[in-house]
């Protein structure tokens, strides 16, 4: 394939291996950011298994196209995506690792120069394997020039373990803890997040204010927005988010083992309550889940 067939695109995948870390949030966030700055986007769908990019934006007009292994997938993507300004690949689990995954990547990274791409690898707090995980991924793409941490609160309170080499390396983008009201009022409609605060939907009005805060804050963190051309999404969101709460990032919090132990098994019986057979079974699971997270609640403790 040619380098740089067209004008220069910046290519973002995100990583690392592991589910659950909040990835395909996290491109729809940029794709915001970017989208309120007056950039256009286009999506890469390469999670194998679920294609939750695409599932998540079945009523936005947002660009998307599936990683497949067709022949000269990879230039067709391109030639697809020949007038967007970024282009964010949403990976699923394994899927950065998997051959079938990195061949045609490797392809489209040639054809947009190494200086245009952006590698984003997400930590979680509570996630056992997380920092040996962002290494793996780190190192096997170590020759990209800019890779980034998204540090992503996901349970909203708890600590992430620290960073070893190489992963100090990376900038650290902090994003803010996603409430369940964010998250239904964009989930819900099948849209990106700037979809909603472009055209709010009546009696939602705080609710998209806050969602404009919390990506204001990922687009001012490190400078994010400057290091992905998106700058001028920064007056936009200040607009948007006038009067919203500020997020705070909880740096302050500590996690010990006994907190951590809750935290997990807050989430077990969560999951086992969604996917139970019976009622009876769901209510169960969900009595026990409260009663962890009662426990974690009282176990964090500020430094």
């Amino acid at each position: 394939m040619t380098t740089k067939q067209h004008r220069e695109i910046m290519y973002g995948i995100n990583g690392p291996k592991g589910g659950g870390l909040s990835k395909t949030g996290s491109v729809l966030d940029v794709a915001s950011i970017a989208i309120l700055a007056g950039l256009k986007v286009g999506l890469i769908d390469a999670d194998r298994s679920t294609g939750a990019i695409s599932t998540a934006l079945e009523n936005s007009d947002a660009l998307c196209e599936k990683l497949t292994e067709e022949n000269d997938i990879a230039a067709k993507i391109m030639s697809k995506y020949a007038n967007c300004d970024i282009i964010l690949q949403d990976n699923g689990a394994l899927g950065i690792s998997e051959p079938k995954i990195m061949g045609p990547t490797a392809e489209i990274i040639e054809s947009v120069g190494l200086d245009n791409v952006r590698l984003f690898l997400n930590q979680i707090p509570h996630k056992s394997g997380m920092i040996d995980d962002l290494k793996q991924i780190y190192l096997i793409y170590q020759w990209l020039p800019n890779k980034y941490i998204f540090q992503v609160n996901i349970d909203g309170g708890g600590a992430f373990d620290p960073l070893k080499e190489p992963l100090l390396h990376a900038p650290i983008i902090e994003i803010p803890h996603l409430t369940a009201s964010q998250i239904n009022v964009y989930s819900s409609r099948k849209v990106l997040p700037s979809d909603l605060l472009l055209d709010p939907p009546p009696n939602q009005q705080l609710v998209c204010k806050q969602l404009a805060g919390r990506l204001l804050q990922i687009a001012l963190s490190n400078e994010f927005a400057k290091r992905i051309g998106a700058e001028a999404a920064i007056p936009v969101l200040r607009r948007m988010s006038e009067g919203a709460p500020v997020l705070v990032m909880p740096k302050a919090y500590v996690s010990n083992d006994d907190a951590l132990s809750e935290y997990i098994s807050l989430q077990k019986h969560y999951r086992n309550a969604m996917s139970a057979e019976t009622d009876q079974l769901r209510i169960q699971h969900l009595k026990q889940s409260q009663i962890h997270e009662g426990k974690y609640n009282e176990l964090k403790t500020l430094l």
